[in-house]
């Protein structure tokens, strides 16, 4: 049996990089089980930050020694202080990295990550949060701040 052509699979499947998306937790959804997935704003989102950062491939670096998934928590303020949830990582048309994350909320990454909010990428209750670094070298040395404590 044939696909429709305007049948999707994915989430990724409706961007116009499935290629990029199709590996990340957000473009694995399935599309039709998960209307809320498929926001024509988030698409259009996509869309715009793979051409306008010039993404060109997912990074190979997927796993990045010694980074975890923190929330970092105020106790006394009851609020947390920074967060970094829904990690995706990618290659520009230098070679740059770019790491993206969709916090929640509003509560952003660690700051000495250096990231900047960009339009919401994986839902309308999550902002997410973008940077690009020269390097993994370059990466690493700022992903120190979110090491597990010895």
């Amino acid at each position: 049996m044939t696909k429709n052509r305007h049948s999707y699979d994915t989430t990724a499947d409706l961007t116009d990089h499935p290629e990029l998306f199709g590996k990340v937790y957000w473009g694995a959804f399935n599309a039709d089980k998960n209307p809320e997935a498929v926001d024509p704003a988030i698409i259009s989102n996509r869309n715009a930050f793979a051409r306008d950062w010039r993404l060109k491939r997912q990074s190979q670096a997927q796993y990045l020694p010694g980074m975890y998934s923190p929330s970092s928590y105020d106790h006394d303020a009851m609020a947390p202080v920074y967060d970094f949830d829904h990690a995706e990582l990618y290659r520009d048309e230098t070679g740059a990295l770019v790491l993206v994350c969709s916090n929640y909320g509003t509560t952003p990454p660690p700051p000495a990550l250096g990231m900047q909010e960009v339009p919401p990428m994986y839902s309308n209750d999550a902002t997410t949060f973008a940077a690009r670094y020269p390097s993994l070298k370059d990466l690493r040395a700022k992903a120190d701040c979110m090491r597990y404590p010895k």
